[in-house]
Formats: C-alpha cells, structure tokens, sequence
C-alpha cells in the first residue's frame, strides 16, 4: 500500500506546468510538516526568513530546525519518516536560500494575507507598491466545462510596462488552484515582487516566488519565477 502511494506521490510530482523555469541556485521553503522526500534541507541551515514587524516586512537571518516527525499519510504507527520546519520566534511567511543579497533591502509590501488570497476567474487584483507602478494580477479563463471548473486558465500580470503569463493549468485539468500570499518589493528595485500558492491539482500546493530584479527578470518579464516549494497532502 505504502509503494503505491509513493507512487502517486511521484505522479502528482509531473503534473504542474510553469510559464517560467525556476533558479535551481535558490531554495524557498515554508514553516510546517511535510512528506520526508520533499524536504532536502538541514537542520541549523541559516536562510533568510521573510517576517512582519511593527512596521512592515523586514528579511531576517533565521537558523531552521527541521526534525523528523510521524506522516499520518505514509507512516506505520512507530514510523517517523515525515519532517517539519520551523524557526525559533515568530512564524516567517517564507524562507528562501540563495539570494544573500537579499539580506540589506528594504522591503515594501503592498498584500500580505497569511492563508492566501484565491484568484477566481476574471478578477482583478489591484497591487502597486508604494510610490510607485501600479500593477493587475489576474486569472484569464476563455473557457469552462459544463460543471463550472475552469478547464484552460492563465495567470496574467499587467503594468504599463507590459503583461506577461505567470503560470498555465494543462488543457483538460479541471483542477486548480490560485492564492496570492505577499506582494510587495522583496529586492529593492521598487517592482512588484509576489509570492503565491499554485496548484493543478486538489493534492499538490506550489509555494512560488516570483522576483522582479534584472539579474532574474530577464527578455523584458515583469517577473521571473526564482524558486518553489512543492508539497503533497494525501
């Protein structure tokens, strides 16, 4: 039973398309528990943690604690295969490695929700960071299948420097998820910067960290998809 689920595990694994490619140099991780094989990372690593203060946002040197935990899903009773993340102090909304030079920007923010925002079809989301673009984040959906789901749908972004697709849901998935956690300025060159939860499938989250800076924004995106985090449920 345990191999079976395994491998849907590594089925729901090939399942998500992105319009951009991810940096394989940055990790993004989130605070929580966890499937064992879908976590690489250390405990004492140091990463950068992206907290709330009294004034805004701020990144902050975190050392992680990752310890091994039971996973209801995969586990025999005395097993304890899974793993959880956490750092001392406040929750972070999100944690990446590989980005020092992250470590001296201001950070601005213009959205956070801590369980995410969803993006149903044809909504705009407004952002702008302050005192400066004004930008539209949107879900394009030109068609729906008789019970309502979307079955071909695009994330748009939008300024007056152009648009540029985020992500795609596979024609044919009727599956899909769409939740803005935080947007803001996370690399100090006052564009927008997000970071959402994606999905293709009712099983899988996609934590995505979408970065605006030219060194990886480049042919003229908006933004360019550094890192992400895939977790699986059942």
């Amino acid at each position: 039973m345990q191999g079976a689920v395994n491998q849907f595990i590594a089925l729901l694994a090939l399942l998500s398309f992105s319009a951009t490619a991810a940096d394989d140099t940055v990790s993004l991780l989130v605070s929580g528990g966890f499937h064992g094989e879908e976590v690489s990372a250390k405990n004492g690593e140091r990463w950068l943690g992206l907290a709330q203060t009294t004034r805004g946002f701020a990144w902050q040197a975190m050392t992680i604690q990752v310890r091994k935990v039971h996973d209801p899903v995969l586990d025999a009773v005395e097993q304890a295969t899974g793993k959880a993340i956490a750092v001392s102090g406040k929750k972070p909304i999100l944690l990446v490695k590989g980005l020092p030079e992250l470590a001296k920007v201001r950070v601005r923010g213009a959205f956070y929700r801590e369980q995410g925002q969803p993006l149903q079809d044809g909504r705009v989301l407004r952002l702008a960071i302050p005192q400066g673009t004004s930008y539209r984040l949107q879900v394009l959906d030109p068609r729906k299948s008789d019970e309502g789901p979307a079955i071909h749908s695009r994330l748009m972004l939008k300024s007056e420097f152009g648009s540029q697709v985020l992500y795609e849901w596979p024609m044919g998935l009727l599956d899909q998820r769409c939740e803005l956690v935080w947007a803001g300025d996370l690399d100090g060159d006052e564009k927008l910067d997000l970071f959402l939860k994606l999905s293709d499938h009712y099983n899988v989250t996609e934590y995505t960290l979408f970065l605006s800076s030219k060194s990886k924004a480049k042919n003229g995106k908006l933004v360019d998809r550094v890192a992400h985090f895939k977790t699986h449920g059942c």
